[in-house]
């Protein structure tokens, strides 16, 4: 544009003169269309980097309120889980007593009284 300008100023001849207004014309044209394009890529781009942070947000509260029904739902079950590995921990120690019982009458095998001379 700097230099269409610097051209009018030194040109001399008036059909040349003409010629180079119109183009100083078609191309500040050119940047108002140019320019206002832009604007809108820009708007349109800050209005779907503002629909993403939506959808991030929320994904992320999605995530939270999964984990917090999961955490819950562990929270909840904690005494089940509780009773369950009394459950089993009293079902090892009555198996370990049979077994104990069951190897202590199995080792004890009948004498025979010694002879008495």
């Amino acid at each position: 544009m700097n230099l269409v300008e610097i051209q009018i100023s030194l040109e001399e001849d008036y059909e040349i003169l003409a010629i180079l207004e119109n183009q100083k014309t078609n191309l500040l044209e050119i940047l108002k269309k140019k320019s206002g394009k832009e604007s809108n890529f820009k708007t349109t781009e800050n209005k779907v980097f503002f629909k993403l942070q939506n959808k991030f947000s929320n994904l992320e509260k999605a995530v939270d309120q999964k984990l917090n029904k999961i955490l819950t739902s562990i929270e909840n079950n904690q005494p089940t889980t509780n009773s369950w590995t009394k459950i089993a921990s009293s079902n090892i120690q009555q198996q370990k007593q049979q077994q104990e019982f069951a190897t202590s009458n199995q080792t004890k095998v009948p004498t025979k009284p010694a002879k008495q001379e």
